[in-house]
């Protein structure tokens, strides 16, 4: 996946350099929001340790590269966690290997994923000392979303790397790959919010098929046909879709509408845009703003384990202007 490294330029040419210079640090801590690469990122520099060429990014097509590939190169170990973290005795059989010698005589390396979310502080104090003392000719290669969860002293004992979002146009060429026309890849690369994972897993047929339908049905709706929004009502709430994902379709078209009024054009509904400019032309600022608040509120209920019918009710209501929507269906 070339393309991730391809955007993260700043690291690339950090390590690039220090692969060349043979200055490499023993411990990297590569920190970024969900799907901006970090974990390809990680995997690279691990590949680059045992590539025949020695250098970053790796070559790919050597037999270590390969082997790296398909996880089977002895010098290069990936902690895997088991269940929702890791394993005390998994993280000490790691610290194990990496006191051996190397298998093909050359570097070894370790990838540790999402430190901040599966490594419990009993595991990071059991690495502490491997960070403090690493073996010779040995990179350790963790990951993190919230630095703020990890150990200050892991994180001083590490080089930081931050990466940021993944751009627009990065996420819409990756995606692109998946067969998508132009303005499809488009379109999911604006609901992705820089995330690729979330880009390349993204149900396509709620985000092509079902958010236009539920959008143009919403705003089809008049307020005077208070039996067209119970019927709806009882539809949303029996999709099989996540009523949070459902409710953010909405929340999003809301904010489109705010956007283009304040003149931005940068609409994550692009391809429904007349049906955006209509809701703005008929709607002030004030208006739009309480109505993203009656979705986040919605949202609120939702997570609160609301029944979905009634919660449906009471937001579709006020989105349409319906005076004690709210008191009404309580």
């Amino acid at each position: 996946m070339t393309e991730t490294l391809d955007i993260h330029t700043g690291a690339t040419r950090l390590l690039a350099r220090a692969f060349a210079a043979g200055k490499l640090s023993h411990s990297y801590l590569i920190a970024g929001p969900e799907g901006a690469g970090k974990k390809t990122l990680a995997l690279k520099l691990a590949a680059a340790t045992a590539c025949a060429e020695r250098r970053f990014p790796p070559c790919g097509r050597c037999p270590s590269c390969r082997k790296v590939e398909r996880g089977e190169h002895p010098d290069v170990h990936r902690l895997e966690p088991e269940g929702r973290s890791y394993k005390i005795d998994d993280v000490r059989d790691l610290i194990v290997k990496l006191q051996l010698h190397s298998f093909e005589g050359g570097w070894k390396a370790a990838v540790i994923a999402d430190v901040d979310r599966l490594m419990l502080e009993s595991s990071q104090n059991a690495f502490l000392k491997t960070l403090e003392e690493p073996p010779s000719d040995t990179v350790l290669v963790l990951t993190c979303v919230n630095l703020q969860r990890v150990l200050p002293t892991i994180i001083s004992r590490c080089q930081l790397l931050r990466l940021g979002p993944m751009p627009r146009e990065a996420v819409r060429q990756l995606v692109g790959q998946r067969g998508l026309t132009a303005s499809e890849a488009t379109l999911v690369a604006e609901f992705a919010h820089g995330n690729a994972r979330k880009a390349l897993e993204m149900d396509l047929p709620f985000v092509f098929d079902f958010r236009r339908q539920l959008l143009e049905k919403l705003a089809g709706i008049s307020r005077e046909d208070r039996l067209a929004m119970l019927e709806f009502a009882e539809v949303l709430a029996k999709t099989d879709h996540p009523q949070e994902a459902v409710l953010d379709l909405v929340a999003g078209f809301y904010d489109d509408v705010l956007y283009l009024k304040l003149g931005r054009s940068d609409l994550r509904n692009r391809d429904l845009i007349d049906l955006v400019a209509r809701e703005a032309r008929q709607l002030d600022v004030i208006t739009v703003l309480e109505k993203i608040e009656a979705v986040l509120a919605a949202r609120g209920r939702a997570l609160g384990n609301a029944r979905p019918q009634i919660n449906w009710e009471i937001l579709i209501m006020t989105l349409k202007g319906v005076e004690g929507a709210a008191i009404t269906r309580s």
